[in-house]
């Protein structure tokens, strides 16, 4: 029998990406009732970084029926959470400047 490939994500980089993830959804949902289009922003950022650990896990790739090796789906997640993470500080720092002017 041959073994199975483990994922990078199965380990303690599964388990840091999930507390990430965690932290972002549950800042997101607090800020809701502040700003929704921040609360909505950040909670998405939270949700692609659970979204990979989804997909990137062997765990959830047995689940979800996908290719046991492939690990594209999760970085693609990865990216757009990284993508959300630097138009949210663009934004919030084009704002910020536009206020102080």
């Amino acid at each position: 029998m041959a073994s199975e490939q483990r994922s990078p994500l199965d380990g303690f980089a599964g388990v840091v990406v999930t507390s990430l993830g965690l932290f972002c959804t549950a800042i997101g949902v607090l800020l809701l009732p502040q700003s929704s289009l921040t609360g909505l922003w950040i909670a998405a950022i939270g949700a692609n970084f659970l979204a990979s650990v989804l997909v990137g896990t062997t765990w959830g790739r047995r689940r979800l029926g996908l290719d046991p090796g492939g690990t594209s789906a999760a970085l693609v997640f990865v990216a757009i959470a990284v993508v959300l993470i630097v138009t949210f500080i663009v934004v919030n720092v084009a704002s910020a400047s536009m206020v102080s002017d």
